[in-house]
């Protein structure tokens, strides 16, 4: 039997998302061998996102099944601001099986995805925003250059680019961005060999000179919810499998949208570890994050729910949210709503 009537009904406003929305996926099984120093990685993570994207957004982390020493943290960043929405899954969903929760639940007009081991850079928000306004057709733009080919070389939706409106060339891309690339995917002799000193496609947008690498990677992208929609659910049946994490490459390229990525890269794949370039780029950060102090400085202001009212509702809202009179607010409702129940 219900008793009175649940106040939610018309008084509480609800929640309207962000324009931009970020959402990360963490799996951490246990903090010791590889994953011995992913907690500091995926702090510096969210750290950068939060301070190195130049207006208020929505973030969302899915945990697939990490260890409970792990989601306990996620738990204090969600309970402090960091993370807006946290998902905890007792299972591993596998990745793309992850993915089809995330882009079904965010309802942010924009969405960035990343793995938790990316670090954001100034300007990575900027650059992919200039290329998604320059090619109408950009299905995901990733701010790093993409160097390997397409997907067995049948992406086709970039040919489709009139030649009156674009230019298509090769273009060497500097060092720093082959060392980046390089390094975030281990470091590996024949990756280097095979992107060193080679030329990359880019296309220019003649009307306002807005360059982009053809071509993205999954561990960082900046897509419309409009075409996430039409392109998920993606097969879900093994935990990482690129055959699977390429099905959504094919999806985009099939409704004509295109991969893209900026030439010089405004993200960092930091891996497992926070190197010497992850933790310079850590010290330029506002101060390190120090959760016993409560919301640190740089997470960007939230509109509160009561702005825009009366100077004394204003007032009032804020006392009744202060450790001392939030007991005795409490109590007198709860005494209220029993008087007024009855």
């Amino acid at each position: 039997m219900r008793i009175g009537q649940n106040p939610a009904r018309r008084s509480i406003p609800a929640y309207s998302p962000q324009r931009l929305g970020a959402a990360s996926l963490v799996y951490i099984p246990v903090l010791e061998g590889y994953f011995a120093d992913m907690l500091a990685v995926v702090e510096l993570h969210l750290r950068s996102l939060r301070q190195n994207t130049p207006e208020v957004l929505d973030v969302l982390v899915f945990d697939n099944g990490s260890c409970a020493v792990v989601q306990e943290r996620l738990l204090d960043w969600h309970k402090h601001g960091l993370i807006d929405w946290l998902m905890l899954s007792k299972h591993n969903m596998g990745k793309t099986g992850a993915l089809n929760w995330i882009f079904g639940a965010l309802p942010n007009e924009l969405v960035v995805y990343s793995d938790c081991d990316v670090l954001f850079r100034p300007g990575w928000l900027e650059r992919s925003l200039e290329i998604l306004a320059a090619f109408p057709q950009a299905g995901m733009v990733t701010a790093q250059p993409d160097f390997l080919p397409l997907v067995d070389g049948t992406m086709q939706a970039h040919l489709a680019l009139d030649p009156r409106d674009y230019e298509i060339s090769q273009v060497l891309p500097s060092q720093r961005a082959v060392d980046e690339y390089v390094h975030g995917l281990g470091e590996k002799d024949k990756t280097r060999e095979r992107v060193t000193g080679k030329p990359i496609p880019v296309a220019m947008q003649r009307a306002s000179g807005c360059q982009a690498v053809i071509g993205a990677t999954h561990m960082q992208f900046l897509a419309r919810r409009a075409l996430l929609q039409v392109a998920f659910p993606l097969p879900a049946t093994l935990g990482l499998s690129p055959e699977e994490d390429q099905v959504l490459d094919r999806r985009v390229d099939e409704h004509g949208f295109l991969h893209l990525s900026t030439l010089e890269p405004y993200v960092y794949h930091m891996g497992n570890q926070v190197d010497e370039i992850a933790a310079q780029a850590g010290r330029l950060l506002t101060k390190p994050l120090d959760l016993s102090q409560g919301i640190p400085p740089f997470l960007a202001p939230r509109t509160l729910e009561w702005e825009g009212w009366p100077m004394g509702w204003r007032m009032l809202a804020y006392l009744a949210r202060t450790s001392f009179l939030r007991g005795f607010f409490t109590k007198m409702y709860n005494r209220l709503f029993q008087i007024y129940s009855q």
